[in-house]
């Protein structure tokens, strides 16, 4: 028997539930880094690109690169800030809010068909497997 390689069925994983979201989308564009901004900006509104970049520790260059295709489709704006009239602070438009509530009706049913597939135990058991890898590899990252 072929043994199992844990990293390749966590991709494997990974994989799947990205396309299955993909799939599930009704407008079937976007990315995960888009995703991430759209859910900060959701909670934060107002935030700058340099605040984003911070926060989520990615290249000021990168958000930037983001944020011009999140508003050429028409999901964010960038609005003046009053304080700083040299700033622009990034807001969801409806579009942006609409995308990200398909986005959380499509994790609903994707959470619907795994406790189909899995018991609450084995729900319990993974979760804390896969808090377990990620703390244990961040370590690693970070050491």
């Amino acid at each position: 028997m072929k043994q199992k390689d844990i990293v390749s069925s966590v991709m494997h994983l990974s994989r799947v539930l990205r396309r299955r979201s993909y799939d599930d989308t009704p407008q079937k564009k976007g990315r995960h880094g888009q995703f991430r901004i759209l859910r900060h900006l959701l909670n934060t509104p107002g935030m700058t690109a340099s605040e984003l970049a911070e926060l989520l520790d990615i290249r000021a260059a990168s958000v930037s690169e983001v944020t011009k295709r999140l508003e050429a489709d028409g999901l964010i704006e960038k609005r003046q800030i009053e304080s700083d009239k040299r700033k622009q602070g990034l807001h969801l438009t409806e579009t942006g809010h609409q995308r990200i509530e398909d986005s959380r009706q499509v994790r609903k049913k994707e959470k619907e068909i795994i406790e189909t597939i899995l018991n609450e135990e084995e729900r319990e058991t993974f979760i804390n497997l896969c808090e377990k890898l990620t703390k244990g590899l961040q370590k690693g990252v970070d050491a």
